[in-house]
């Protein structure tokens, strides 16, 4: 026996078809193909496919048509006769009826799983519901454990309760007993919850209970109905079916939510969900599905959709004209993605009045002649940086790692991808990646302490507005940078400065000590309202603090040593799946 089954049921126009003059042609009742499924509805699947594929659960996604017509339902309908005045109180009679007919079929589907005995558990989310992932626990089996921990209880239904934190009332005002909402529904593969749904679905087939099921379900608790008050546990709706908007107060900050549903008028907001990903991210965190995130660009305005994109190395010129630019294997790789992308190909360098050894003609000659634009930056770190440095690590970020920073100022691009000069780009598109980042997110690749990379891949959605907001903020907040590539978490610096071979990534530092970074909000938003007044108002505050995401390393940044990582278990991420690769990693498969 499986120990739990995750249910969704996609129910489209009824199985009969519609009755003449009642067909609904706004998609809303109809059948979904792949290419017609509405982006809420595949960006759904796609979470709650993430979260079993994560945790192991046997996850079922069926899509059939809608429940026919009961006889009683097309008496009461065909009192309006198509084609006259009352045609359109006839087409509403039937879609009301097809929607209670689909909420009450979800019950004889579930019903239909435990007569086959499958699994000891099954939930049941509506598909517009989505269950939360997070990289520390499993959403599913907190449920589970929940419920068991009443003794008795073998079916898990969530309230309503935000709808009274709404009226204004506290959480101790808002007691477990509110309205359930069936939309939501774990169960127990028992005699008591199969009995009980003979017995809800029968109120129906009898016309007792000519309502929606919640209604029906709601009177039959009330009710105590076999004992159904013993054997029901009535849970948070805050937590496990919280309406995405509401209440509108921030209550998220102090508590966790498990279970989103995106009910009735909010499905909208799903087309914009950040959908997660399996991938090599690290424990404490999780990576982005940059393929979902993409197909969200078409629901964006029209100005993120024109796709001016750009391909940004950068170079310090520290070392002597006679130590650099001999191998150009990376930068012809660039050169290709560029050209597949229709993007610039940008090498980003200091000026000669402020780099070690200024850029000679002769390279400026070979770099324009491989496809390359020339851009000289003013600085390589920041002025009047207000920032501490710990030992060894200010050469690295003066030498590698700051001057990046300038490449999200470029504001004539909806989005750049700053690559590592070590790095070939073995697909010749990172398109789903900047399709991702122009809808005003930052997209990059955690670096740990065990390689000798010293920075990750960065994809934005450049602004000058922005760079200019992070100035603002390296010179006005005291930010650590510390000898550490993991841009989510806080990691200690060594009192003896750095490990030989140890990575250092002061910029993502500094973009998640201002983006992420709870110490430094205040500061963040103080930084951002200075770079609005200094726009004369061009730029809304929203826009200069995008959302920050972590990068698959196995496909945006495989590095040597990630192959037994990466290769293993759910990743299964072989090189040539790999989209940047360091020139030193995975040779036996270099093109």
């Amino acid at each position: 026996m499986e120990h739990v089954i995750v249910s969704i049921l996609i129910l489209g126009a009824p199985e009969k078809g519609w009755p003449e003059g009642a067909t609904i042609t706004n998609g809303a009742h109809d059948m979904y193909t792949p290419a017609t499924r509405p982006l809420w509805l595949s960006n759904a699947n796609a979470y709650n496919t993430d979260h079993c594929n994560r945790y192991n659960h046997t996850l079922e996604i069926v899509e059939m048509a809608g429940p026919d017509f009961f006889s009683f339902q097309r008496d009461r309908c065909n009192q309006f006769p198509p084609d006259t005045a009352t045609s359109a109180r006839r087409k509403n009679c039937y879609m009301g009826a097809h929607r209670e007919n689909c909420t009450w079929f979800k019950l004889r589907w579930l019903l239909q799983h435990l007569l086959k005995n499958t699994a000891e558990y099954i939930l049941f989310i509506d598909c517009d519901a989505i269950i939360k992932t997070y990289p520390k626990h499993d959403t599913v089996t907190k449920m589970i454990a929940e419920m068991n921990s009443h003794d008795g209880v073998d079916m898990l239904v969530a309230d309503e309760n935000w709808q009274c934190l709404e009226k204004g009332f506290s959480m101790d005002m808002c007691p477990q007993k509110g309205a359930t909402n069936t939309g939501v529904i774990l169960v127990r593969n028992c005699d008591w919850t199969r009995y009980f749904l003979e017995h809800l679905i029968m109120l129906q087939e009898t016309r007792q209970c000519g309502s929606n099921e919640q209604a029906c379900f709601r009177s039959l608790y009330g009710r105590n109905f076999n004992a159904s008050k013993d054997h029901i546990y009535i849970a948070s709706g805050l937590v496990w079916n919280r309406h995405p908007t509401r209440p509108k107060e921030d209550w998220l900050e102090k508590n966790a939510t498990e279970i989103v549903h995106f009910m009735g008028a909010a499905k909208p907001a799903l087309r914009f969900v950040d959908i997660p990903h399996i991938g090599h991210c690290g424990t404490d965190r999780l990576c982005i599905n940059v393929d979902q995130c993409a197909l969200q660009l078409n629901e964006r305005p029209g100005n993120m959709k024109s796709g001016k994109y750009a391909l940004v190395l950068t170079h310090d010129l520290h070392k002597q004209p006679s130590d650099r630019f001999h191998d150009t294997k990376t930068m012809q790789s660039i050169i290709e993605s560029a050209a597949a992308l229709q993007a610039d190909a940008i090498l980003m360098v200091p000026s000669a009045s402020i780099a070690s050894h200024p850029l000679t003609d002769d390279e400026q000659t070979m770099i324009k002649g491989l496809g390359f634009q020339v851009h000289f930056v003013d600085w390589i770190v920041p002025p009047r940086l207000h920032v501490s440095f710990s030992s060894g690590v200010l050469e690295m970020c003066s030498r590698h790692q700051l001057i990046r920073l300038h490449a999200l100022g470029l504001s004539a691009y909806n989005a750049v991808a700053v690559l590592n000069k070590n790095f070939l780009v073995r697909h010749k598109s990172l398109k789903p990646a900047l399709e991702c980042a122009a809808q005003n997110k930052v997209l990059m690749t955690p670096v740990d302490d065990s390689t000798d990379i010293a920075g990750g891949t960065l994809v934005a959605s450049p602004r000058v507005e922005f760079l200019d907001a992070i100035i603002h903020f390296a010179q006005n907040t005291d930010v650590n940078l510390t000898p550490s590539g993991d841009l989510f978490s806080e990691l200690a610096v060594p009192q003896d400065g750095l490990p030989a071979g140890a990575a250092t990534d002061c910029m993502s530092t500094v973009l998640h000590s201002f983006l992420r970074d709870q110490r430094y909000r205040e500061a963040a938003h103080l930084s951002s309202t200075a770079a609005v007044e200094k726009s004369g108002g061009k730029a809304k505050e929203s826009d200069l603090l995008p959302s920050l995401h972590a990068l698959d390393r196995c496909v945006w940044h495989r590095v040597r040593g990630d192959d037994g990582v990466c290769g293993a278990g759910q990743l299964n991420v072989s090189c040539d799946s790999a989209a940047l690769v360091h020139h030193k990693a995975c040779e036996e498969s270099r093109p």
